[in-house]
């Protein structure tokens, strides 16, 4: 069994004295920035999430993909997730594969339905389909993914795709891995398609998030797929310091607004 270690970010924007936040310009060189420390130190992995706040501006996880694959020589760059129910999966298949043109076998994607709706409005989407569009635009990727010419039609296209190539191609196929933050269907479906499993976690017990794992080995193995394939991917949010005492004091120094006291 191998495990890798990484990090993942949103681009999170620091806070100002008056309870504002920086540019999110600045966030952007500051996570680029931290993607090189990330390297330097020998983490296995670096993933772009996508949220589309003040506070965390990485909208459009493939575009720093692309700049870290740049300027990095090792590490392993993904997307943590791109959220494929208001993506074009064939942009997103698109540019992740120009990133694969850049830095060979470096580049993964994780694809999920998104914790939040609020790219729904914003992409003249209805929230109601939710699942169908995610379901079809992961159909699709995937098979863009495993062949150079697609003819596929689904829920999310009006007009079918026929004998389409899609450029460029990577030397070889993204690994693609299915994002979940613990619903039981996103599991099983991660087990149909045969996908590794990325679980994200905002919080709970390390046990009680484990019942996932295991029901995500149970069912691979019944469904007869190779056993070492059944690779699961765990995000949760840390803070590192050399104590638990310092790592409170540095996080809050710098997620806490200091107000200055209006009274003195």
């Amino acid at each position: 069994m191998t495990f890798q270690l990484g990090v993942y970010s949103f681009g999170n924007t620091p806070r100002t004295a008056d309870g504002g936040y920086g540019t999110p310009a600045q966030a952007i060189r500051d996570l680029l920035q931290a993607v090189h420390v990330a390297e330097q130190v020998g983490l296995d992995f670096f993933g772009f999430g996508e949220h589309h706040t003040p506070s965390m501006p990485v909208s459009s996880p493939t575009s720093l993909v692309n700049a870290a694959a740049a300027s990095t020589h090792r590490i392993g760059l993904g997307t943590t997730v791109s959220v494929l129910s208001t993506d074009e999966p064939i942009r997103v298949f698109q540019q992740l594969a120009t990133a694969a043109a850049i830095a060979p076998g470096r580049i993964e994607v994780v694809a999920g339905r998104g914790s939040s709706t609020i790219t729904f409005p914003l992409f003249d989407l209805d929230e109601r389909d939710y699942d169908l569009l995610y379901g079809s635009k992961l159909e699709l990727l995937l098979a863009f993914n495993g062949q150079d010419r697609v003819t596929w039609s689904g829920p999310h296209r009006r007009r079918p795709l026929v004998d389409t190539l899609v450029v460029p191609r990577p030397e070889r196929p993204l690994r693609i891995w299915l994002g979940t933050g613990g619903s039981p269907n996103s599991v099983l479906r991660a087990v149909e398609l045969g996908l590794p499993m990325f679980l994200g976690i905002l919080g709970g017990t390390p046990e009680y998030w484990a019942q996932y794992g295991h029901a995500y080995h149970e069912a691979w193995a019944q469904v007869g797929h190779p056993a070492e394939a059944a690779d699961i991917a765990v995000a949760v949010h840390g803070f590192v310091a050399e104590n638990d005492r310092q790592a409170k004091a540095t996080y809050l120094e710098h997620e806490t607004p200091h107000v200055p006291n209006r009274h003195g």
